[in-house]
């Protein structure tokens, strides 16, 4: 090869492409420059001017009577106090006279000594007429005004701002104009021809010259009709490699025909190929030619020799242009609108510049004249008014309007006080002192605000604001009602007593006032139960703390509201001893309706203190259709569901790995933000394990922090030879000022067998990794964010017959993100991070063979820029990036090399239309949608069986995946692809709230060349036939099907082998609250993870007050969700059975479940649980287990109080 004259071809390509950028708009640039500007001043509501030489402002003397014209005199701007307007009539004759005639201006800056004004256009004289409104310019004005304004426009040689422009802003200003103001152009490259001159049949042959591609460019016609243009395009090259090019475009366009368009003219730009400089871009300058009829075109361009069979090629392509709304295509651009202060300066001339003062804020005061206020602007002239018609003119407020903002802090204005409260009495016969004490028989009735009292005979006492009632005593505050033979009360203390009472008393949650402080500063909830959380082989359930990230208060005024707490029952006294605070002696306390005492609470002393919502008793027991089932020296227990420090109620249940098992948990209410739940649990087979857990919430350095610590202990398991088995977690969530945040998350057990021993949850019987973690991030830039991680995990291994792979550990990961999506009309991204990964063992066994596993460091960077046109029915969005990855490897297998390095371009178009129509559908109308969506994707190939695999393996094949770049997670294996994804989404939305009723769709992926990067050398599987063409057909649906009814479906379908591999389908009815039924088939014919399974789950009342429930969870095949559970033989996955029945205060639930642990072993569990409403849950929770289980689960009963027993 001759590479002196290759290299002297390009360096004569490179300079001319640089001197066409340089030079290329030059002279249309000029042209516009020149060009004068003309202007009709009647359009800016000007009357006619003739030239004329302007006059020098002198100071001019204030008229003496009000006959003389208006003259033209600066307004001085001053500070005055207001005041009232005097309108005396022995006003000076010349203060009148000024009103009438004189004019006023926003004031300029003071001149100083010896600066000459700048020329300013003479006003018109203006004779004095009756008060009109002003005149628009007639007909005959504008026309006259015509062949003025002709002659007032000034030529000039070129405009200032094109001389003070840059070299880079000359060459930059059509290329943007084109991008920022061009119609939407689409490329499709058709065809490659080599000179045969040149090449040999041969090369011809081995050539690509039918190239695949696609690009997408901006371009307009301008004033003088040629077009100009940016594009840009990917496509393959000669050896069927991604090739990639965009630049300007410009060409000069003759007209012979109607809608028929010839052009002419250059391209420049940068090309990026696999065979010149390794995908570096290089300039390039190439002519183009272009023959157009309406939106189509082809156009081509020449590549001249470049030296030893390099270039003399032909590309051609084919354009559709998109144009612009309303114009034909190829149509000149009009010239834009002149500015006014083109239009100005072309009516009067240049002018000199003048230093303008602006005007303050605040009174405007012409001397002997009223104060008002005006405002003025640097960029707005001198407005000339006249004084006469200062009543008629509207001057701009320069401030904004004052406008009531509702606010927190405005509340309801306090009562009136209780001196100023009338009383109202009513009887059929009442005397006495109306001052000292006032009697009141038959019917008698006592109003106060918030208060009713009736009684056969009342005395009032008015001094002391005191009743008593006598003979069916009646109470009546608010929603409560109390009634019994006799009370005394004084009504503005509530201080007095009732005896032999029978109360109801409803009160809303947070009623009193020292309550509602303590709730609205604590976010800690003891109704709410982590049902995720691992460590939970106990029965007291953990409660988790609820914050959103930015929050830095406990505000639990968010929270979902709590429906109101209805106590009823009996007593030998009620003492009232102020304000929300009741004590009663030998009472009943009970929830259930009236007439319904199915279960109920007796103590011998019971105080109800609604401040704190707690009650408190003595000497107390619980009875259950007349059984008493329950009995404690002291009775606590929280009135709505605030927390309180004691013992929660005993739960119970027996297991088949632990016997019969019971739990009396401890409830420590620290601090509104603080709290702790120590259990200690007994199991007949293994001993007592001693459960802690403690809940933290706080702010600390400008943020919040939050946090769970868990604890199990059991000494000595007497089915493990006495072992001493113990697990922890630590969860620590920091957010901090200026945009740190941190995450601990660090978890370890004992042993490999705990949670199969211990736990009662499938999700932790099949958990074999432990995460241990510890995050530091920073996103406080805005538009990028930077983390840094450390992870491993405790690898557990409770099935020896399926061993489970160690994994990689991450110590530690480094992660940059950055993201700006307005730079220069562009979408830009990038993403950097580092890697150490280590492992534990370095030999494993893979399936029978063993496996080394290196550690190494991975330094991913993968910057991409993408140029997304939107519109509001379609989009096309193009994205390049490239791809670079550094391996350092040690205890790498032989053969392997040390040190990696890989670079891949990456090449993405993305296109999506959306069509809306009215349709009908079950009677009812609604709107559907037609989605087609187009995804491209070129990648070039790169060998990688070297790189070890740290963290990629194959994504699944579905909807999401099938839109991505890749193939693989992660980052150690990255796919050639020349692919097309089609896809086809069509909905059913409401019209009138927007909601989505049904979802349908459908899509493949279409390969142009065969994807030959594979996991690892065994995956291998090359095939001879065209298979490998096309991918699996997707299709899925969602939606509501039938009232009620709900479907969900996913099928995958291989077209090559006519079968199915993937196929899933689930319906969901629920008619109403407490009926529901599921139903789901999934099935997945890969041999590596086969899945047959069935699950059917449902809850349903039966007869009368009973509802069942149940889930039914099989495997003809394997549970693919747990490795451990690997069989080819069907079997029980997991299955629940049970009866629920609502006695209307209360519910009984009894449920059974059935577990696979490993391929032996299997755990069955029995659940039993009282619920009294209101007060308190008693025996083993199953509540967790139904929610987690059947999909729509919901309480027959309304949501019940956790309480507590004890101190």
């Amino acid at each position: 090869m001759n590479f002196p004259a290759r290299r002297k071809s390009r360096a004569l390509l490179i300079c001319y492409g640089f001197a066409c950028l340089l030079f290329g708009g030059h002279t249309v640039a000029q042209e516009q420059a020149l060009a004068p500007l003309r202007v009709n001043p009647a359009l800016l509501g000007l009357p006619p001017i003739k030239p004329a030489e302007a006059p020098v402002i002198a100071p001019v003397a204030p008229p003496a009577t009000a006959d003389k014209g208006p003259e033209v005199k600066p307004v001085q701007a001053v500070v005055v106090e207001p005041k009232a307007v005097d309108r005396a009539p022995e006003a000076s004759e010349s203060a009148r006279a000024r009103k009438d005639t004189s004019l006023e201006t926003p004031s300029h800056q003071p001149r100083g000594e010896g600066q000459q004004a700048a020329p300013v256009a003479p006003v018109p004289q203006m004779e004095k007429q009756p008060r009109s409104e002003p005149q628009a310019p007639t007909v005959a004005q504008v026309q006259s005004a015509k062949p003025v304004a002709r002659q007032q426009a000034q030529p000039a040689s070129r405009k200032p701002a094109e001389t003070d422009k840059s070299w880079f802003q000359r060459v930059w200003s059509p290329v943007a104009n084109a991008y920022n103001n061009g119609a939407l152009e689409f490329y499709l490259p058709l065809k490659t021809y080599h000179s045969r001159s040149t090449y040999s049949q041969e090369q011809i042959d081995s050539y690509q010259e039918n190239p695949l591609g696609f690009g997408i460019g901006r371009g307009l016609y301008n004033e003088k009709g040629n077009w100009e243009g940016v594009f840009a395009m990917a496509f393959q090259d000669s050896h069927f490699k991604p090739s990639y090019t965009g630049g300007y475009q410009w060409k000069a366009i003759w007209r012979p025909a109607e809608d028929v368009r010839l052009g002419l003219g250059y391209l420049a730009g940068l090309m990026s190929r696999s065979d010149i400089l390794s995908y570096v871009p290089f300039p390039i300058v190439f002519p183009v030619a272009s023959v157009a009829y309406k939106n189509f075109s082809l156009e081509g361009t020449y590549i001249p020799p470049g030296g030893d069979n390099a270039g003399n090629v032909l590309f051609i392509w084919a354009k559709w242009e998109m144009g612009k709304t309303g114009e034909a295509i190829g149509t000149p651009a009009q010239p834009a609108p002149p500015t006014p202060t083109e239009m100005a300066n072309a009516s009067f001339g240049p002018s000199t510049p003048v230093t303008r003062q602006r005007v303050p804020y605040g009174p405007v005061l012409e001397p002997g004249s009223t104060p008002r206020l005006v405002s003025s602007s640097e960029t707005v002239p001198p407005v000339v008014r006249a004084t006469g018609r200062r009543d008629e003119e509207e001057v701009p407020d320069p401030l904004p309007s004052l406008v009531l903002q509702s606010s927190r802090s405005m509340v309801t204005p306090p009562k009136d006080s209780a001196v100023s409260r009338p009383v109202f009495l009513s009887a059929y016969r009442m005397g006495g002192d109306i001052d000292r004490e006032f009697n009141a028989e038959g019917e008698a009735e006592l109003r106060k605000i918030g208060t009713v009292v009736n009684a056969d005979r009342l005395t009032y006492w008015p001094i002391d604001d005191e009743i008593e009632a006598e003979g069916n005593a009646r109470l009546e505050q608010g929603e409560d009602l109390i009634t019994g033979p006799k009370m005394r009360l004084k009504l503005e203390d509530q201080v007095g007593f009732f005896e032999q009472p029978s109360y109801t008393i409803k009160r809303q949650p947070s009623s009193g006032g020292k309550a509602k402080a303590e709730t609205e500063s604590t976010a800690l909830s003891a109704e709410q139960q982590d049902e995720d959380s691992w460590l939970t082989s106990g029965f007291a359930s953990p409660q988790v703390l609820d914050i959103k990230p930015g929050q830095t208060s406990f505000d639990y005024s968010k929270q979902s509201p709590r429906r109101a707490t209805v106590a009823r029952g009996e007593a030998d006294r009620i003492d009232f001893e102020g304000e929300n605070q009741v004590r009663m002696t030998n009472a009943t306390y009970t929830t259930c309706e009236p007439g319904n005492d199915d279960w109920y609470a007796k103590a011998g002393s019971l105080k109800l203190d609604y401040d704190r919502e707690v009650a408190e008793g003595t000497d107390g027991t619980v009875y259950f259709l007349g059984t008493p089932i329950l009995y404690s020296p002291w009775l606590s227990f929280s009135l709505n569901n605030q927390r309180k420090s004691g013992f929660l109620a005993p739960t119970f249940g027996t297991s088949s790995n632990r016997g019969i098992e019971l739990a009396m948990p401890y409830y420590w209410n620290i601090a509104p933000n603080m709290d702790a739940t120590i259990a200690p649990r007994v199991m007949t087979k293994r001993g007592v394990q001693l459960n802690n857990e403690f809940r933290y919430l706080n702010t600390a350095f400008g943020g919040t922090y939050r946090g769970e610590l868990h604890a199990e202990v059991l000494p000595n398991d007497r089915e493990r030879n006495g072992e001493n088995r113990y697990g922890y977690s630590v969860q620590h969530n920091q957010a901090m000022a200026n945009g740190f945040s941190g995450v601990i998350n660090y978890g370890r057990v004992s042993d490999d067998d705990y949670f199969t021993d211990l736990s009662s949850q499938i999700s932790h019987t099949s958990q074999v990794n432990i995460l241990q973690q510890g995050v530091l991030s920073y996103g406080g830039g805005g538009w990028w964010n930077a983390t840094a991680n450390f992870q491993q995990y405790q690898t557990l291994q409770p099935d020896p017959e399926n061993p489970t792979l160690y994994p990689y550990q991450l110590l530690p990961q480094f992660t940059v993100t950055a993201r700006r999506p307005d730079l220069y009309m562009t979408d830009t991204s990038f993403f950097g991070q580092y890697t150490n990964f280590t492992i534990k063992e370095r030999t494993q066994n893979v399936n029978g063979v063993p496996t080394v596993y290196p550690d190494g460091q991975r330094t991913v960077l993968y910057p991409q820029v993408a140029l997304p046109y939107v519109t509001p029915g379609w989009y096309v969005t193009p994205k390049i990036g490239v791809n670079v990855r550094h391996y350092e490897l040690s205890g790498q297998a032989a053969g392997t090399p040390g040190s990696i390095n890989t670079t891949l371009p990456i090449f993405s178009i993305d296109s999506g239309m959306t069509f809306e129509r009215p349709s009908n559908w079950f009677g009812r109308d609604y709107t559907q949608t037609l989605e087609p969506r187009l995804f491209y994707v070129n990648i070039p190939y790169k060998n990688q069986e070297q790189i070890p695999i740290f963290d990629s393996g194959l994504a699944d094949f579905n909807f999401a995946q099938i839109f991505s770049e890749n193939q693989f997670s992660g980052w150690d294996r990255i796919n050639n692809a020349n692919q097309l994804t089609a896809a086809m989404t069509t909905r059913l939305i409401e019209p009138s709230s927007g909601n989505e009723i049904m979802r349908a769709m459908f899509g493949q992926r279409f390969y142009f060349t065969r994807n030959k990067v594979e996991l690892n050398a065994s995956t291998s599987t090359p095939t001879e036939d065209q298979s490998w063409q096309k991918s699996d057909v997707l299709a899925a649906f969602s939606g509501q099907i039938l009232p009620k009814v709900y479907a969900d479906a996913a099928w995958q379908y291989n077209l090559a082998d006519r079968q199915v591999n993937r196929f899933s389908i689930g319906g969901h009815y629920r008619p109403e609250p407490g009926k529901v039924f599921n139903a789901a088939y999934r099935y997945n014919r890969d041999p590596n993870a086969p899945i047959d399974q069935v699950d059917f789950s449902g809850q349903w009342p039966l007869t009368g007050r009973w509802t069942a429930v149940g889930r039914f969870n099989f495997s003809f095949k394997d549970d693919a969700t747990n490795t451990s559970t690997a069989t080819q033989n069907g079997r029980l996955i997991e299955s629940i059975a049970g009866l629920e029945y609502n006695g209307g205060c209360w519910v009984v639930r009894g449920v059974a479940q059935q577990i696979a642990l490993t391929q032996d072993k299997t755990s069955t569990g029995f659940f039993i649980q009282l619920e009294l409403n209101d007060f308190s849950r008693i025996g083993s929770n199953p509540l967790n287990l139904l929610k987690r289980n059947i999909q729509g689960y919901s309480l027959i009963n309304q949501p019940a109080a956790d309480p507590v027993f004890g101190e």
